[in-house]
């Protein structure tokens, strides 16, 4: 995957890649009856060709109804993909145009291409829009759903969660995808070359359900997004993980769970700096840094307690508040002399007025309502008013 790439390794291929381009000639693509008749079983354009074609891809492409493949990849081709394609319904093996430079919405026609048992390869254009929910009905794909490094917009369809038979990977790295992570995806449990989710504008939890993964190999690439939830626990089941846990610059919030120290397959990649993590690395986790070649925890706050914030903080808030006034009450041996009533008596006074001659007693714990944790206050009102009751009986007798 690109990520894994260093930046000397991605520089080297680009450069690579822009000399054996210019060194070929560039052809507008044309439909060609005699090479492409319409009981053509195969379109295949890889890149490897002597000429890089230019254009758009014609619309007569979707007359070759009983093609198995179609691919015109790593090419310099513009303009939309034709809706036509969609007509390649005996399409067995996939499609792919990837690495051009096309534009426009991805059809949603795409989506009839359910006997396809290998890939959809999108990705390395300019597609902006949704993504087509359609797409759960490619549930014959085995390899691969390539979308990254497009401009998609949408969120991810809960649909693609049907894709279940997906064995290798599925990318959508590198769009503009906002809203959460599909707790459906969690249902690609045959999954071992990665999920690639990261540099999008993904909010929300990670899903629990992607614990579920248990095949996956290598590459769960979270991020550059902006979940701010907790670790899942579940992350602890994907023990068969060799490589590749990237969550760095997630806005990841708590404690490291200690799960995570199941991974002891990983090798490589343990990624999750630059967010918010608190409290002590566990030990079962730290154990895992010698037997990594990339152990990245930095920009951080481990080490340091961990705030709250929000309900959790309002709350805590009030159960401190709660049991501080608990504990001034129970220090309290009388606690009706912590009442309005009982000062008003002492100063000869009915004011309501916690004080005694003129000074407030409110710093030693003096409440107008009594002492909350404590029934002296409302046992004497009872006894007041018992007192009361039977002097109005003495009177009603007498009369």
């Amino acid at each position: 995957m690109p990520m894994k790439r260093s930046l000397a390794t991605a520089a080297f291929l680009a450069a690579t890649h822009q000399h054996v381009s210019a060194a070929k000639s560039e052809e507008p693509l044309v439909f060609d009856p005699s090479i492409y008749p319409t009981t053509a079983h195969m379109v295949q354009l890889t890149g490897d060709e002597d000429v890089i074609y230019t254009g758009t891809i014609p619309t007569q492409f979707g007359t070759l109804t009983d093609a198995f493949l179609f691919q015109i990849s790593d090419h310099a081709l513009t303009g939309t993909l034709p809706t036509q394609l969609g007509n390649l319904e005996k399409n067995q093996y996939g499609i792919f145009v990837n690495g051009n430079s096309l534009t426009g919405t991805i059809p949603t026609e795409l989506g009839k291409a359910t006997l396809a048992t290998y890939a959809v390869q999108l990705q390395e254009n300019q597609f902006r829009g949704a993504i087509p929910t359609q797409f759960g009905q490619l549930t014959g794909l085995t390899s691969g759903l390539g979308l990254y490094a497009n401009s998609l917009e949408s969120t991810l369809p809960t649909e693609l969660g049907n894709l279940e038979a997906l064995e290798g990977n599925l990318l959508v790295q590198e769009n503009r995808i906002t809203g959460t992570v599909p707790t459906q995806f969690g249902q690609l449990t045959e999954l071992t070359h990665g999920l690639g989710l990261y540099s999008n504008k993904i909010e929300g939890t990670v899903p629990t359900e992607l614990g579920a993964m248990t095949k996956l190999q290598e590459g769960m690439y979270l991020a550059y997004n902006r979940m701010k939830s907790t670790i899942p626990t579940q992350l602890g089941q994907l023990t068969g993980m060799t490589a590749n846990m990237v969550m760095n610059f997630v806005e990841f919030t708590g404690t490291v769970p200690t799960q995570l120290g199941r991974l002891t397959r990983m090798t490589a990649g343990l990624s999750f700096n630059n967010n918010a993590l608190c409290a002590e690395l566990p030990a079962e986790v730290a154990a895992l840094e010698r037997q990594l070649d990339a152990w990245e925890w930095e920009s951080n706050k481990l080490g340091e307690p961990c705030e709250l914030s929000g309900d959790a903080a309002a709350a805590a808030a009030a159960a401190n508040e709660e049991e501080e006034e608990e504990d001034s009450c129970a220090q309290t041996s009388q606690c009706f002399e912590h009442s309005c009533q009982y000062w008003d008596s002492k100063n000869g006074k009915d004011d309501a007025m916690c004080d005694r001659f003129g000074v407030s007693l409110a710093e030693y714990g003096c409440d107008c309502s009594g002492c909350a944790c404590n029934s002296a206050v409302e046992a004497a009102e009872a006894q007041a008013r018992r007192v009361e009751e039977a002097k109005a009986a003495r009177v009603v007798e007498a009369a």
